[in-house]
């Protein structure tokens, strides 16, 4: 059991990055540009490429919510609060990271 909350607990950040929203959007545009650059991809085939992007992080969306209510439904009441509140660290967590990483990136 520990060693399954420690594992989601560590790849939750992994997995947040590839989910759907504004930060996952930039993401994927920023790397679908470089492709295109580096492979000088045609139009259809950048199409097609964002597309695969798209469905892959909305499969780890859905992927990581099966997951977390799996775990859930494996806890007890107050392991379901404590958890809640490890997620509620975690994506804190990761917001300072991301703005620190924005911070960083805007004095370069």
């Amino acid at each position: 059991m520990k060693k399954l909350l420690l594992a989601l607990l560590v790849a939750a950040p992994l997995a947040a990055a590839a989910s759907p929203g504004e930060d996952g959007d930039r993401f994927q545009e920023h790397y679908l540009k470089h492709l295109e650059k580096r492979l000088q991809l045609s139009d259809p085939q950048k199409q097609q490429i964002d597309q695969i992007f798209t469905d892959h992080r909305q499969q780890m969306e859905s992927l990581r919510e099966s997951t977390q209510s799996k775990v859930d439904a494996v806890l007890t009441e107050e392991q379901r609060a404590e958890m809640a509140k490890l997620r509620e660290q975690r994506k804190e967590k990761w917001q300072e990271r991301k703005q620190e990483h924005k911070e960083k990136m805007r004095d370069k």
